[in-house]
C-alpha cells in the first residue's frame, strides 16, 4: 500500500487548510459526536489516478477475502453485488463504492493524516463524489471544542 502524503486539496467549510492541521479518529467512536463538539464540513481531493495507486493493492485483498467467505458460506456482499469488478470499475458505481470504502478502505486512505497536533479531526464520510478527480466528504470536529 503506498502512503500519499498530499492530496490534491482539503477544505473545510470551503477553506483550504494544510494537511498538518488535520488528523483521521481510527477509533471505535468514529461517526459518533457529542453534543457540545464544534463540527464543520471537509472535502479532501484527489485525483483518481492517486486513489486507486493508494487503494488498489489493499482493496484486492479484500475483495479476495470476501469472495472466499460469499463462495464459503454461499453469502453475498457489496463485492458481489459488483461482481467483485476492479477498484477502477468500483469507481462507477457510487452507492457501491461508498459502502466498500467506509467498510474496508477509509482506514488505508487516511492512513498519512497523522498530524500530532491537529485543529480538526475527520469523524465522519457523508458523501463519495467521482468526476474528474475523486472528492471525500463529512464532518469533522475541532478539536479544543470537547
Amino acid at each position: 500500500m503506498s502512503i500519499l502524503t498530499n492530496f490534491k486539496s482539503i477544505l473545510i467549510d470551503n477553506i483550504s487548510i494544510n494537511q498538518d492541521d488535520i488528523a483521521y479518529n481510527d477509533g471505535l467512536n468514529f461517526g459518533r459526536f457529542t453534543t457540545s463538539s464544534e463540527t464543520k464540513d471537509f472535502t479532501i481531493e484527489i485525483t483518481k489516478a492517486a486513489f486507486l495507486l493508494k487503494l488498489n493493492d489493499i482493496y484486492d485483498v479484500v475483495k479476495s477475502e470476501i469472495k472466499i467467505d460469499d463462495d464459503m458460506y454461499n453469502d453475498t456482499s457489496e463485492f458481489s453485488k459488483v461482481n467483485y469488478c476492479s477498484l477502477e470499475e468500483l469507481l462507477t458505481k457510487p452507492t457501491s463504492l461508498f459502502e466498500i470504502f467506509t467498510t474496508y478502505l477509509q482506514d488505508p486512505f487516511f492512513v498519512s493524516l497523522t498530524s500530532k497536533n491537529p485543529t480538526f479531526v475527520i469523524n465522519s464520510i457523508s458523501k463519495i463524489i467521482v468526476a474528474n478527480d475523486i472528492k471525500i466528504q463529512g464532518k469533522v470536529f475541532v478539536k479544543n471544542s470537547f
